[in-house]
């Protein structure tokens, strides 16, 4: 079975179940010494020019040959990109949530933003590519639904069920969810990775989240996150029976 074919990734479900989440700068060794390979889509080894050229690279067998001069846009537009969410995250004038809001946004416009350097067949062919269908889901957007948006509805995710949250754990925990955003954009994007241990680093990720998200949230507050995710997993396992039953009298 293939890593997307296995559904681990829907955000909505990471946010409310598990809520998929490794922020890079808290992880432990052990955490660092497991993902490294996928933070911000880097190889061990690999600098900063070998990535953005196999990114290029990348793009190129989705949409076919690209010429010089839209090779050189595109690793432009993506340096570009790359220079600005350091900036974000190097300006200690914003808050972190403002430093989170503005790598978010850059990280999902990226590939829209070299759209610009291919053809229109070529457009055509990038936007139905799995690439970008897999950018969009580690961004965790729905279809038709900004990053702007996408930040309004995993807040209020948690505040439907935690109304008490202060403005300081709101801050922490969309950080932790920009934070997975943008890891789960760099785990789809890493091709020599096999199913397996993509599928192993974000099931360690869903175990270590939950830690993170306890340490956010008050006792009271706890209870009641961990009472909303045994009831979700409740409602998701009777689907999918549900699914399973319906999917097996339809093969007979």
């Amino acid at each position: 079975m293939s890593l997307h074919k296995f559904k681990l990734i829907p955000f909505l479900t990471l946010a409310l179940g598990a809520s998929l989440i490794i922020a890079p700068s808290r992880a432990n060794a052990e955490d660092k010494s497991l993902l490294m390979p996928v933070l911000q889509g880097a190889l061990p080894g690999e600098t900063r020019e070998q990535r953005l050229e196999r990114r290029v690279a990348g793009i190129e067998k989705e949409v076919g040959t690209l010429t010089a001069d839209q090779k050189a846009h595109i690793l432009a537009l993506l340096k570009a990109a790359g220079d600005e969410m350091a900036a974000a995250r190097a300006n200690k004038g914003l808050t972190a949530e403002q430093q989170s809001a503005i790598v978010s946004k850059v990280h999902g416009e990226v590939a829209d933003r070299y759209l610009v350097a291919l053809t229109p067949e070529q457009q055509l062919k990038f936007k139905t590519s799995e690439g970008y269908a897999s950018n969009r889901r580690g961004q965790g957007l729905i279809a038709g639904e900004s990053f702007e948006e996408r930040r309004s509805r995993l807040l209020k995710n948690y505040t439907d069920v935690l109304p008490d949250l202060t403005i300081k754990q709101k801050t922490e925990i969309m950080d932790v969810n920009e934070a997975a955003s943008d890891e789960i954009g760099a785990i789809h994007k890493i091709s020599n990775l096999s199913d397996e241990q993509s599928r192993a680093a974000i099931l360690k990720s869903h175990a270590d989240v939950a830690k993170k998200i306890d340490v956010i949230l008050t006792a009271p507050q706890r209870v009641a996150w961990q009472k909303n995710r045994d009831e979700r997993r409740a409602k998701r396992i009777v689907e999918n029976a549900e699914k399973a039953k319906v999917d097996a009298a339809a093969k007979n």
